[in-house]
């Protein structure tokens, strides 16, 4: 056998393993490839991919940075790199390796990656550029007009988004996505709506994920055109056969917030020692605002208000606190075996490191041109409200907006939601309001450590008078309100979030209360509330 007879068995062998998911031959493959074969560059990126197989983000960044030294000009494995970066938070160096890639040199595919690490980034603008070149390389690829579509609504671009999305169903009329989302993007009305598209598709042969899709879409059509009775109906159907192909237990999420108040209690609070006002460079120039509270509650909203104020910048739901926390836990206690371990171990850190760690992370996000005039950074993922004691030991000066809506109507836009990979309690009445309670339980707590620790923003104030709620919500912030920052269609920030297709309207009172249409059928939810002492009438 020779040299190259020996790297290509070896490769073979080691990709079934990877195909048939057995992990531990490919790593055994991938060890003897990078041991006889170091200058073999096929071998250090399937290296690459087995660690990403076992979810070994740093091991996979150094195997496929040696594979892209060996072979320098392999579009496809600079953009694994940058994609690994991203997983890594290693935003400014997935940012200057994206800077020696042209477009001449791409294909559609290619194309199309690019322009979805460029919207993971927050650039907008380059991956627009990129999916428009995706499509003039491959103008009947229906997928390539769906992900223009999704960027397009980010932006508030309905009206191109529906442009886009109707070329996609004119390549694939069966496209159940595109469906969904065009529906999502489209106010319904009886003259024109997407109802008979959607109910053909329910004669077809579809996958669950795609059923569940399109039963939702019919619910969302049916309530635009304010026929609740078969809005609802729709949406039970979609929220059962979401719930059956999940694997949750309300409990773990009860008992986990609950340990939360016992662990990081009053004796924590007073006890641990908070970082410095001073604590970095970072902290210095960049404050931090945390929008937090339950989903569909408004933040979204409050988020674009802000960033209306150049001196803000909004990156939308950021993950990165708490795996930073999760790092620190695991460099310090080793990995956490269960999340009791978790929440313990974090009661004793050093957050003074934490919180320059999350400094540093977060402000790779803003875009360069933008560096000198940001003061403030936005992240608004809802269930930051878990962190809120250890995010104030960390960054003591950042801001924490809590959003909060009344109880049933917070309940309902919740339930009627399908959401992505999160909020598994958002699928059962009866768990979405249990969730509310320890969710309101927590909260409490976090207030009963100190009165100050929140800012409290109530959505229905907010849509009723925006004006002077804006006016106090900006003083907090250290921030000068001008009346014109409520036309949130001027901002032009991107939203990735499940309120997309809202912000770009003007601020509107509609949702308020819309949970009356349902008061009947949503009697699981009530009675949940009402035995805890929140009336809904």
């Amino acid at each position: 056998m020779n040299m190259l007879q020996g790297h290509e068995q070896l490769l073979k062998q080691g990709i079934e393993s990877l195909k048939s998911q057995d992990f531990n031959q490919a790593i055994k493959v991938s060890q003897q490839l990078n041991q006889q074969f170091p200058n073999y560059a096929n071998g250090w990126y399937f290296t690459s991919q087995t660690a990403l197989g076992i979810n070994n983000s740093k091991a996979a960044l150094q195997s496929i940075q040696n594979a892209n030294k060996l072979s320098p000009n392999n579009i496809g494995w600079q953009l694994t790199q940058a994609n690994i970066h991203i997983q890594l938070k290693q935003y400014q160096l997935a940012k200057e390796l994206l800077l020696d890639i042209t477009s001449s040199a791409l294909n559609d595919n290619q194309e199309q990656q690019l322009a979805q690490i460029y919207s993971q980034l927050g650039l907008s603008d380059k991956a627009l550029h990129h999916y428009y070149q995706a499509i003039d390389k491959a103008p009947n690829n229906g997928d390539y007009y769906y992900n223009l579509a999704t960027e397009l609504r980010y932006r508030g671009d309905k009206k191109l988004a529906r442009s886009a999305l109707e070329k996609a169903l004119e390549i694939n009329s069966l496209d159940v996505d595109s469906h969904a989302l065009i529906t999502d993007v489209t106010q319904q009305t009886a003259e024109h709506n997407h109802i008979s598209h959607l109910e053909s598709l329910l004669s077809k042969s579809l996958a669950p994920k795609q059923k569940i899709q399109v039963l939702f879409s019919l619910a969302k059509c049916y309530e635009d055109l304010t026929q609740y009775h078969d809005a609802f109906d729709y949406l039970n159907q979609a929220t059962a056969l979401r719930r059956q192909h999940l694997h949750y237990d309300i409990k773990q999420d009860q008992e986990a917030m609950t340990l939360i108040e016992q662990e990081l209690n009053n004796h924590w609070w007073q006890t641990t020692q908070e970082t410095t006002q001073e604590t970095t460079q970072e902290s210095l120039a960049l404050t931090p605002i945390f929008i937090v509270g339950m989903p569909r509650t408004g933040s979204t909203l409050v988020e674009q208000l802000l960033a209306a104020d150049q001196s803000v910048f909004a990156a939308g739901e950021l993950n990165e606190f708490s795996t930073l926390l999760i790092d620190q836990v695991t460099k310090k206690f080793g990995t956490p075996r269960s999340q009791q371990a978790l929440i313990q171990h974090s009661a004793q850190l050093d957050y003074k490191q934490l919180g320059a760690a999350y400094l540093k992370t977060i402000k790779q996000r803003i875009p360069e041109e933008k560096a000198n005039s940001v003061k403030y950074i936005t992240d608004k993922l809802p269930l930051n409200f878990l962190y809120l004691g250890l995010i104030k030991k960390a960054l003591p000066s950042a801001k924490i907006i809590h959003v909060k809506r009344e109880p049933i109507d917070t309940c309902y836009a919740v339930f009627k939601t399908l959401f992505q990979q999160v909020y598994p309690f958002s699928y059962v009445q009866t768990e979405t309001a249990q969730y509310f309670l320890s969710y309101q339980k927590l909260m409490s707590h976090w207030q009963s450590l100190d009165s100050q620790l929140f800012y409290d923003v109530d959505y229905e104030q907010l849509v009723i008078e925006p004006d002077q709620v804006c006016r106090e919500l900006f003083n907090y912030c250290q921030l000068n309100w001008q009346h014109k920052y409520l036309d949130t269609r001027l901002q032009g920030n991107s939203v990735i979030t499940a309120s997309a297709s809202q912000v770009s309207e003007p601020i509107y009172k509609n949702s308020v209360e819309k949970w009356r249409h349902y008061q009947a059928q949503l009697a699981p939810m009530i009675n949940v509330l009402a035995e805890a002492g929140i009336p809904c009438d």
